[in-house]
């Protein structure tokens, strides 16, 4: 998982590029920038470690340009953060050698690729560099062949937004984790007119033509991957507002102040809010609560007509996926209370709205707990108890099963009476004991697989994960297994009968699953199938 905490710091506002949006790029075309002095950088760098951060980013201007990079960057990754991310531009990125050099410093190295068109034409229209693009290409083909951690970012505005409708089959060539596309802000473009500032906004509305068309590409490649998008208002498109953002993980940012001075650090996110309008109409949107409104520029050249409250039963109308689960379920949860009428107290809410996925830990006496787990209703693996808005599940308990049981179905009967829509299958003991149990005889699965599956389920078979469904596929005589961690992470494995008559066995990831983690866990599911327990440190 991302580590919720970010240190990022400006080694000044140099930069070879001249982007259309950027006061960096201004301010080198006017001979204003300089570098920031090292041992001022250097000082942050300890202050980011002295606090307890776990993630620090290089940013410009173009960092990988500065004097002292390559020292900066070797005396960051010796401070032993969890990530060091070189947020570029790409113009090494051609320089294989160079990269060789960066990558040899350690694992903990992550590369965020300021790409700016999703085609050559565009990018190097929008940086204004021709040749840029190529750069960008040869790098991840480079660094994609190195298994690096590789992550996109575009500033959205009028000269590429258009280009979006390419960017999934871009990136789906290269190792690419991530991709953050963050609306233009009018503050950050430098010293322009109003005009200038106006003309390089997009049109909301045909953007939200482009983007529908993205998103759709991106989500037929693969419905997990990271897409997300930075400052758009949520009713441009509601039915895409689970790859929307306007805060972020707590990012302290430590600025170039004047020409080559450093600001304090400050929070990111909370500065971004400081240019954002809102309407009296927007307290009646579903949305209202994470959405910071829309840039005061763009409703003062523009107008507000597009920004309409979106209503519940909208989304429900829209969201026949239910990709907005966790939206969808906040105001029923809301209305459930802290107490169930036995006592139980739900104390803790964690939601995970890219994971789909909310923990409700309830608490009784002493410190009795059982552990929930909300997902939607069409998620694999089913539940304990299911609903057409949700199913839920007992994902640990610290008292007898009965009356984890019985708490679990007080909290079913009393969030589904707060719903719209229909109980399927209520939480009952015969139904937790048989979701729990191995096929049985009667069953079309092969007595081989069931064997397997027997192993797979069995306490500790992978460490620190756990069996939450299973289901039967009866074309081939096998089962489905779905997993997941202990942060919420999901992953299937599939025990089938192929025409040989011979077992195969396949898997299903995240796209952003990490890699040494995907390996140590089929490692461990593999030698659970065989029978064999696998040594762990």
């Amino acid at each position: 998982m991302e580590p919720d905490q970010r240190f990022e710091i400006q080694l000044g506002h140099v930069c070879n590029n001249r982007c259309v949006f950027c006061v960096s790029g201004q301010m080198t075309e006017l001979r204003l920038a300089k570098p920031v002095d090292t041992e001022l950088i250097r000082s942050e760098i300890d202050r980011a470690k002295a606090m307890g951060i776990p993630k620090f980013t290089f940013l410009g201007g173009e960092p990988t340009i500065h004097h002292s990079f390559m020292e900066l960057l070797e005396y960051a990754v010796s401070k032993e953060f969890e990530e060091v991310v070189i947020f570029t531009n790409g113009v090494r990125l051609w320089n294989e050698k160079w990269l060789r050099k960066v990558t040899a410093l350690g694992d903990s190295i992550a590369w965020r690729i300021s790409l700016q068109g999703a085609d050559e034409e565009t990018h190097d229209f929008t940086t204004k560099k021709k040749g840029a693009f190529k750069k960008i290409v040869t790098g991840l083909e480079t660094l994609s062949k190195m298994g690096q951690k590789l992550s996109i970012n575009m500033c959205v505005v009028e000269e590429n937004y258009r280009s979006l409708v390419h960017l999934p089959e871009l990136v789906k060539k290269y190792d690419i984790w991530q991709v953050h596309l963050d609306m233009v802000r009018p503050r950050d473009s430098g010293d322009r007119t109003e005009d200038y500032l106006d003309g390089i906004m997009p049109d909301y509305e045909d953007l939200g033509r482009v983007l529908r068309t993205m998103l759709s590409d991106f989500d037929s490649i693969s419905p997990d991957f990271d897409v997300n998008i930075g400052n758009l208002p949520y009713c441009v498109v509601p039915e895409w507002g689970h790859k929307i953002h306007h805060e972020g993980n707590l990012t302290f940012t430590v600025a170039v102040d004047g020409d080559s001075e450093l600001s304090a650090p400050w929070d990111k996110y909370q500065d971004k809010n400081t240019d954002k309008l809102k309407l009296d109409s927007c307290t009646s949107c579903a949305f209202e609560a994470q959405c910071s409104g829309f840039f005061d520029l763009y409703a003062r050249r523009r107008g507000v007509d597009i920004f309409r409250p979106v209503s519940m039963s909208r989304i429900r109308e829209l969201d026949t996926e239910h990709r907005l689960f966790v939206l969808r379920m906040k105001p029923h949860l809301d209305a459930l209370g802290e107490s169930l009428d036995s006592g139980w107290v739900l104390r803790e809410r964690e939601e995970d709205e890219r994971m789909r996925r909310i923990v409700c830990r309830l608490h009784g006496d002493s410190d009795q707990e059982v552990r929930l787990v909300l997902v939607p209703p069409d998620m694999p693996g089913g539940g304990d108890g299911e609903h057409t808005e949700f199913c839920l599940r007992i994902e640990s308990a610290s008292v007898p099963d009965h009356i984890a049981n019985t708490v679990a179905g007080e909290f079913f009967d009393t969030l589904a009476g707060t719903c719209p829509g229909l109980v399927r299958t209520s939480v009952s003991s015969d139904r937790i004991r048989k979701r729990r149990t191995v096929f049985g005889s009667d069953t079309l699965v092969t007595p081989s697989i069931q064997r397997r599956l027997r192993r797979l389920m069995s306490n500790d078979a992978v460490p620190g994960w756990k069996v939450v469904g299973t289901h039967p596929n009866l074309d081939t005589n096998g089962v489905s297994a779905y997993l997941e961690s202990a942060n919420g992470v999901r992953a299937s494995v599939h025990l089938n009968r192929n025409e040989k008559d011979r077992i195969e066995v396949s898997w299903d990831f995240p796209e952003d699953f990490d890699k040494t983690a995907r390996r140590s866990m089929m490692h461990s599911v593999a030698a659970a199938l065989r029978g064999q327990q696998r040594a762990t440190a």
